[in-house]
């Protein structure tokens, strides 16, 4: 459905006048849910947003921009945001937008506190939790009264796409932007997004030069170690299963090491198949404490006699960081960690 804060087009194209238009506007808010003391603000609001030009174009205080959808109409300078994922939150307030400016975010259960990015992030710390992405509450985000929803869509992913459809039923402009997380570049296109929608183009293109700033003095660094170890990055599942994920990060390094690529994304290895893990270094990330997932590993007969666990080269990092971080905080982070190892 396309995004658009205007509902009386939607009714019909007959001609009313104002009372009826008011009439009409009321009735469709009541029907969206909008019920209480914001009902007459919010309609008065619609329906100024309404009377656009008579030649079709945009209502004042919109622009026209590109986001993974095509071409949307958000406002020119959003004051009420509700953000959709972690990492668009991180990468949004990042970019220096005022934490007042965000009604909204979701952040599962354990709230800002269960994530390692947006713990670090005092002004995240206020931000109202609306739940839990991709368990849309209506209410909750309606309640809220953004003026623009901010997510993240991978092309060609339907439950994405489900998120989507579900997000600009509310009736407010939703801005899709680029999920990027397989590679370097990838990342940086994200950021770029991020800063299209919140309306800051140039604080987007400063945060990528800063932040592969950091990136290359790393590698420059690394460079002096002479030839880099191979690195495979782990994630643990139930019954023994290990998830060798891809890292955009130690790619963009120059790190070797049997990774899954970015067209694999992740390849699963059963308990029995674990010896393939070959690599100099592994850096597991711990879903729960690390305690639980070094015993957990330590089950597998086969675990003990990895090149790496024979030498003492594994490490064991946060998962929420590692395994589903990539604002470019997360990078500076898992930069600090890339230091730590092999420093």
């Amino acid at each position: 459905m396309p995004n658009s804060i205007c509902l009386a087009p939607a009714l019909d194209n007959t001609t009313l006048d104002t009372d009826e238009q008011w009439e009409r506007i009321v009735d469709a808010l009541t029907r969206r849910g909008f019920l209480g003391a914001g009902l007459g603000v919010a309609a008065a609001t619609l329906l100024a947003a309404c009377s656009s030009d008579e030649d079709g174009s945009a209502p004042s205080g919109l622009v026209t921009v590109q986001d993974e959808t095509g071409s949307v109409e958000i406002p020119s300078d959003p004051q009420r945001m509700v953000i959709a994922h972690v990492s668009a939150m991180a990468t949004v307030l990042d970019l220096g937008v005022p934490p007042e400016k965000i009604v909204g975010g979701f952040f599962g259960l354990e709230g800002v506190s269960g994530d390692a990015v947006l713990r670090t992030m005092p002004e995240a710390a206020n931000i109202p939790n609306l739940g839990t992405a991709g368990t849309w509450n209506k209410e909750a985000i309606i309640g809220a009264s953004p003026d623009l929803i901010v997510m993240l869509l991978t092309a060609g992913n339907a439950y994405a796409a489900k998120s989507y459809d579900e997000l600009s039923a509310t009736g407010v402009p939703v801005f899709a932007g680029f999920n990027g997380y397989l590679t370097w570049d990838e990342m940086k296109k994200l950021v770029t997004s991020m800063g299209v929608a919140v309306r800051r183009e140039e604080a987007a293109a400063e945060l990528n030069a800063r932040t592969e700033e950091h990136l290359l003095a790393i590698k420059d660094r690394l460079s002096a170690l002479g030839s880099l170890p191979s690195v495979t990055l782990l994630r643990t599942g139930e019954n023994g299963v290990v998830y060798n994920q891809v890292d955009a990060l130690l790619d963009a390094l120059g790190f070797p090491g049997d990774r899954a690529t970015s067209e694999e994304f992740t390849r699963t290895l059963t308990a029995e198949q674990l010896d393939q893990v070959t690599s100099d270094v592994i850096i597991v990330g711990a879903f729960q404490d690390q305690q639980h997932v070094r015993a957990q590993l330590a089950m597998n007969p086969l675990w003990e006699r990895l090149p790496a666990v024979r030498s003492g080269n594994v490490h064991y990092v946060d998962d929420s960081l590692w395994g589903s971080g990539y604002s470019p905080r997360a990078t500076e982070l898992r930069l600090d960690d890339i230091e730590r190892i092999f420093s």
